[in-house]
């Protein structure tokens, strides 16, 4: 599984062209209609609730089904009040939640679903590998975009030369993307 987390805003339909070229990739939208989430899952790693314009969705493993994931979000206020909704819902998953104009994007704490972010024509974008974030800065790049981050999609020697460190490399070290501009979100929520 493999995702690319947009806001709602007009710079990203540039960047979303490559994506939406990919027979494969899957598409959830914003209520504007603009791509919210793209990338590749299966059925069973997908749980998804709407109500009104606001979106909940599961990516990974987990028993929730839609029906429990709708009246989490009927109950909601606000995106702060999953801090402690989402202790409800088993599994492993990333969780991803749109109310209003603003986006939501969770990994867990143990960092078995991480979450990476990068700034591409002026938007903030997040993915679940800093790989795809860096091959969106390198396509934007292509066409003449902003890509923010001096040297955003190109590889990151100094980290590199960190992976090849026997066993590995020390904490927080080892968390370091192989490319530059993507950052890895280091608490659970951003």
């Amino acid at each position: 599984m493999d995702f690319v987390v947009f806001p709602d805003h007009p710079a990203t339909g540039p960047l979303c062209l490559n994506l939406r070229r990919d027979p494969a990739v899957r598409t959830v939208r914003h209520p504007s209609g603009r791509p919210w989430i793209m990338g590749h899952w299966t059925d069973d790693e997908a749980v998804v609730a709407s109500s009104g314009p606001d979106r909940l969705l599961l990516l990974g493993t987990t028993s929730a089904d839609a029906g429990t994931l709708g009246r989490m979000l009927r109950r909601l206020r606000r995106l702060d009040d999953l801090d402690t909704r989402v202790r409800e819902l088993p599994g492993s998953f990333f969780l991803l939640a749109s109310m209003g104009s603003r986006t939501r994007c969770q990994g867990s704490l143990s960092t078995v679903r991480q979450l990476h972010h990068a700034t591409v024509n002026g938007v903030t974008v997040a993915g679940s590998r800093p790989q795809d974030l860096a091959a969106l800065a390198r396509e934007a790049a292509a066409v003449g975009l902003p890509t923010g981050a001096p040297g955003l999609g190109t590889v990151d020697d100094e980290s590199l030369a960190l992976r090849l460190l026997a066993p590995f490399a020390p904490f927080p070290l080892a968390q370091r993307p192989a490319w530059r501009g993507c950052t890895p979100y280091r608490r659970a929520t951003a």
